[in-house]
């Protein structure tokens, strides 16, 4: 069931709230259309930049949404399947990869919108304990009951965690759905211990790799560039350490670490509203489909669905498949990771 799209609209641009990062109240239109064609309206913020949904979902809208809807929604089933698991497994290898620098000091970690518990499942080690939020029960029963992963069932605002329990958290494509961001970013810096480190990644309101036809989803309550992505982390009491755009645009990513204290400033984005508005008045249509973009991306679809569908075809234990992918990124670890002694004599020419 679609939420957000069906409610009366409370007069196009009046009653509005002060934006969660800069206070503000003034606003622009940017859509009245969802990435399928139904009613959603989208706003920026013309002090920051920030985008969202206007007007924002009730509390009770969200939490009904993602304990019960939001995974019938998008994958049209209350536990993951096999293919599910392998393409989620997948994304998880590529996610530790990344964040090795990271999470090879960390040796405890928390992921907030664990979702089936891949990420998880790969993060764990023999010196390392994680820990996943799910606010979806049949997700989050499936990560602690098919992969041993210690699950939090519920919304991070319930989760008896303790403060200062953790040097990593993980946020993957977890922000955009949040109602409060700052609200969660303060909370995942209340869990971390003294200069511990914070990962989001969320789509790029600024990507062209996409349809702009699907650029906004009733789901993704705000969208982000790394001007507000960044900000609305400093404001949360974390300075930038990393920050990471992919090839095609279409997503951020942003390493934090805690600071002793909190930013009182609102942010100086100046311009950075109107510069969304100017690239995504000129991303049309005609221009994308003249693009790589979606052919390139259709052909990537076209191999992925055939590596799932033979991969999945041969082996139907979704936690088989999610412990071979494992296994092969441990495997590229060990040998990443090898002692300096070893490669230098590897590199060194045979004797004779």
């Amino acid at each position: 069931m679609a939420i957000f799209t069906n409610r009366e609209k409370e007069s196009k641009m009046n009653g509005n709230i002060p934006c969660c990062l800069c206070g503000k109240s003034e606003i622009s239109l940017l859509s009245e259309r969802d990435r399928h064609g139904k009613p959603l309206t989208t706003v920026i913020c013309t002090g920051c930049g920030l985008v969202r949904h206007h007007p924002l979902p009730t509390p009770e809208e969200v939490r009904q949404y993602y304990e019960k809807d939001y995974r019938l929604d998008y994958k049209k089933t209350l536990a993951p399947k096999p293919r599910h698991i392998y393409r989620a497994g997948l994304v998880a290898a590529q996610r530790v990869k990344a964040m090795n620098a990271w999470l090879s000091e960390a040796r405890h970690v928390l992921d907030i919108g664990a979702g089936g518990g891949e990420l998880c499942y790969m993060m764990q080690g023999a010196n390392r304990q994680v820990t996943g939020i799910e606010p979806n029960r049949g997700y989050a029963l499936h990560a602690k009951e098919k992969l041993g992963i210690n699950m939090v069932v519920g919304d991070y605002q319930t989760s008896p965690l303790a403060p200062s329990s953790f040097d990593l958290i993980t946020m993957f494509h977890v922000l955009e759905h949040i109602l409060e961001p700052s609200k969660i970013l303060l909370q995942a810096r209340d869990w971390l211990r003294p200069e511990g480190h914070l990962i989001v990644e969320v789509p790029n309101v600024e990507a062209l790799c996409g349809s702009p036809k699907n650029r906004f989803h009733f789901a993704h309550i705000y969208n982000f560039n790394l001007a507000t992505l960044e900000s609305l982390g400093q404001r949360a009491g974390f300075f930038v350490r990393n920050r990471y755009v992919a090839n095609d645009g279409g997503i951020i990513r942003v390493v934090f670490q805690k600071t002793s204290k909190l930013s009182e400033l609102a942010p100086d984005l100046g311009s950075n509203a109107k510069g969304i508005e100017s690239l995504l008045q000129n991303h049309t249509p005609l221009r994308h489909l003249f693009s790589h973009y979606p052919y390139l991306r259709l052909w990537r679809k076209i191999l992925r669905g055939f590596d799932e569908w033979t991969t999945v075809r041969s082996t139907a234990n979704g936690e088989t498949l999610l412990g071979s992918i494992k296994q092969q990124l441990e495997q590229t670890e060990r040998f990443l990771n090898r002692p300096m002694s070893v490669i230098r004599s590897e590199l060194s020419p045979t004797r004779q």
